[in-house]
């Protein structure tokens, strides 16, 4: 597994695999199933379940309602989602054309990314914060319209120097998390 989310009420694990594919994991009755992609099949597509492709799905987040998974799918340089209620696959951002992420505003397919690792949502649900490890840069990605911004960091200015917005530097961020208040995000880097 790259990376493993639990739903807000506890009962349900989501897995990003290295095989391509996004596990359901029931914790109760600990009953394994393929929520989305197909397994062993690198590739991108838009769809339900199983006819949706990834490669190489690298970060998952949920909303805080439990309703919508947020996959940064790392080797596509894309942000994708998925609708719990129906399993349906879609591409919140990314272009898939490898780019430096920079400090002008991009919405949905005209976002780039380089290589968009670990991902947090935000505590109210409305956006998902995304490590780009190759970008050396924080983005923030509406989960309603896909509106993506740089919110610390410079594109391809590795760090580590401390900052606010783009004076701040990273050197390969691939682990993120957010606090409990939802005031503070933390990077890991490499």
């Amino acid at each position: 597994p790259q990376a493993i989310v639990i739903t807000p009420d506890g009962a349900t694990l989501y897995v990003a695999e290295v095989s391509h594919i996004i596990r359901k994991i029931d914790i109760a009755s600990r009953n394994v199933t393929l929520l989305a992609g197909s397994p062993a099949t690198a590739g991108y597509q838009d769809g339900v379940g199983a006819s949706s492709l990834f490669d190489g799905p690298h970060g998952i987040g949920i909303t805080p309602d439990g309703s919508t998974l947020v996959i940064s799918d790392s080797v596509n340089r894309r942000i994708r989602k998925i609708d719990l209620a129906t399993a349906n696959v879609s591409t919140l951002a990314g272009t898939g054309v490898i780019g430096n992420a920079d400090s002008t505003d991009f919405t949905g397919a005209t976002a780039t990314f380089t290589e968009p690792s670990a991902i947090a949502i935000t505590k109210g649900g409305l956006y998902a914060l995304v490590a780009d490890r190759g970008g050396e840069v924080v983005r923030k990605v509406s989960i309603a319209t896909g509106h993506t911004t740089t919110l610390a960091g410079l594109a391809g200015q590795s760090g580590p120097v401390d900052g606010i917005g783009s004076t701040a530097r990273f050197a390969f961020p691939f682990g993120l998390s957010i606090s409990t208040d939802g005031r503070t995000a933390f990077v890991g880097e490499r």
